[in-house]
Order: structure tokens, then sequence, then C-alpha cells
């Protein structure tokens, strides 16, 4: 009897340890693709921890982000200063934006190259409108 209640804890253990494993695999696959124009997407993970909630969201110094959803949900893709001056198309990544540069404007156009949106250095838009096609990254020291 003994045994089989020790068998049962090892199998429980090692079950727990594949589980484990399995985390541990998944989000290491969270390494970036390249994408057009230079960008990086991030995959989409499950959130198995804060850091890593951080990470999906993050939009690092120097960079333009845009994701997928509202609300810096789904993809992430990036554009950083050698995209500037020139019109770059959203593609599906056209739902929210973080501006993480420091002194250069992120300029959000539909497809006709009317201004929808404008977001600051330092700031970000979690609703861009729905009809979002095209984005500019102005010069370094523009602003809206």
């Amino acid at each position: 009897m003994n045994y089989r209640i020790a068998c049962s804890v090892l199998l429980a253990l090692g079950a727990i340890g594949l589980t484990e494993t399995a985390t541990a695999a998944g989000t290491e696959r969270i390494a970036p693709d390249s994408a057009a124009f230079g960008q990086v997407i991030g995959t989409t993970v499950v959130v198995t921890s804060p850091i890593l909630a951080l990470a999906t969201v993050a939009c690092p110094d120097g960079n333009a982000c845009f994701w997928k959803q509202q609300n810096f949900g789904g993809d992430r893709k990036m554009a950083d200063g050698g995209d500037a001056g020139e019109d770059l198309g959203l593609g599906a990544w056209d739902r929210s934006v973080k501006n993480r540069f420091a002194s250069r404007r992120v300029q959000i156009k539909d497809a006709d190259g009317d201004i929808l949106d404008c977001v600051n250095p330092g700031t970000e838009e979690g609703n861009l409108p729905a009809k979002a096609d095209i984005f500019r990254i102005g010069v370094s020291g523009s602003s809206c």
C-alpha cells in the first residue's frame, strides 16, 4: 500500500515538473522575429508572471511601438529613428501606439494621408481610430 502512495506522489511530482518545463519552454518562444521595415514582433504569450506581462506591453526607449489590439494587447511591432520622415503602413498593428522617442512625434494617418492622431514623445494612445492605416515618425525635435 505504501508503495502505491509513493508511486502516486512521484508521478504527481513528475507531472508538475513537466508542466513547469512546458511553461518555461513556452516563455522562451518570446524571442522576437524580424518584420517589415525593421520592426520587431513579439509573439503573443500567455502571461505567467507580472514581469512577463510588463515585457509584452513595454516599448524600449528610442522606439515607437504599435499593437494589433486596443490598450496594447496582442503582437507588437517596433519602429526606430531610422524609419523617420516616411509614411509607412501600419498593417494589422493599428489599434494602439506608444511613442518612446525623446524628441520625435508620431503621426497616425488614414489611407488618404489625413492626420487622425499625433502622439508626442513619451506619450501613448491605447485606442487609435479604426481608420488608422499609416504612421510617420517626425524629425528630431518635432512635436504635435
